[in-house]
């Protein structure tokens, strides 16, 4: 997938303003298994895969969010983009709960939030966002 997302920033000459990490976004750093899922590698997971649909996995480095954000606190506009497969209380509740930069829009994969272990939901619409969005399993977020 990085292969994949790489080829599509260069085609459309955006490789001066995009830098694609090789990283699983997490809680906290480390490595975490990354779940393959059949044969669409857009579905891999940190979490687990039912055992019917998974097909192999790979360690991967495991990185925070707030890792990234200080680069963005700079600019006018910031939009953040997140679909990690049912992972994203792991992957945005620590820069949400740290109280620091924050995304102007957000557009968060919200298909799996009743599986979620917490609020997450609840939480973006407390910092002041409203669902503006919905579509294809996803919410947009808006400050």
């Amino acid at each position: 997938m990085i292969g994949r997302l790489g080829h599509n920033v260069q085609l459309n000459g955006l490789g001066h303003m995009v830098r694609i990490e090789g990283c699983a976004l997490g809680a906290e750093r480390g490595e975490a298994m990354l779940n393959f899922h059949g044969n669409n590698f857009g579905q891999a997971s940190l979490l687990p895969v039912k055992r019917r649909s998974r097909s192999g996995g790979r360690l991967v480095p495991v990185r925070p969010l707030l890792d990234f954000v200080q680069e963005a606190a700079g600019h006018d506009v910031s939009v953040l983009k997140i679909d990690v497969e049912g992972a994203e209380p792991a992957a945005l509740g620590p820069l949400l709960a740290a109280g620091g930069w924050l995304p102007d829009v957000m557009l968060v994969e919200t298909d799996h939030a009743a599986d979620w272990d917490s609020d997450l939901l609840g939480m973006i619409e407390g910092l002041g966002f409203r669902a503006a969005m919905q579509a294809e399993q996803n919410t947009l977020f808006v400050r």
